[in-house]
């Protein structure tokens, strides 16, 4: 079984996961190791005063840190270097799978992610999968994005969740 190697179609991320143009990734794409870290820097939640009285804070959390993520702000994310960046990004740095190669497995792979206020990508999960390697490698690539321009609303970035559809496709010949 050989894979087709075509250009993809931009990749586009929305909520609703079944109106999309899928990107399709060949398994002769291969990649070097990088390493991004990614994280979120956590607000205190309060302060104490001596014999923890409670009086230099409320104690209650800060509802902008701990808000639940949007699913449509006025201005969604978008990658850094734009929409056509990000599909390059994709090309070239999913490897598809040897197990999923060798097995004729090929399909869909649907992750979400968030997308925080400081534009980093956290809290990766799996939708809905096919097995065989293809669930893990597109989380893996996720994970090694570059930081995104963040959603905004009021003219405020704000945590927004992300739906991406990744299509694994062989082609017989």
């Amino acid at each position: 079984m050989l894979a087709k190697s075509a250009a993809l179609p931009p990749p586009v991320v929305t909520p609703d996961i079944d109106a999309l143009d899928i990107p399709i990734i060949d398994n002769k794409t291969n990649v070097g190791q990088t390493t991004v870290t990614t994280g979120i820097d956590a607000a205190p939640i309060g302060g104490g005063g001596e014999g923890g009285t409670g009086t230099a804070g409320t104690g209650l959390a800060d509802p902008e840190v701990d808000a639940a993520p949007m699913l449509s702000p006025e201005k969604m994310p978008e990658p850094m270097n734009s929409m056509q960046g990000w599909t390059k990004f994709l090309q070239n740095t999913i490897r598809y799978p040897g197990v999923a190669s060798s097995n004729g497995i090929s399909g869909k792979v649907i992750v979400s992610f968030i997308v925080e206020k400081d534009g980093q990508l956290t809290n990766f999960k799996l939708e809905r999968g096919q097995g065989y390697g293809l669930d893990e490698e597109a989380i893996r690539v996720l994970k090694l994005a570059k930081p995104w321009k963040p959603g905004m609303q009021n003219g405020r970035p704000v945590r927004v969740k992300l739906t991406l559809p990744i299509a694994f496709m062989l082609e017989e010949n």
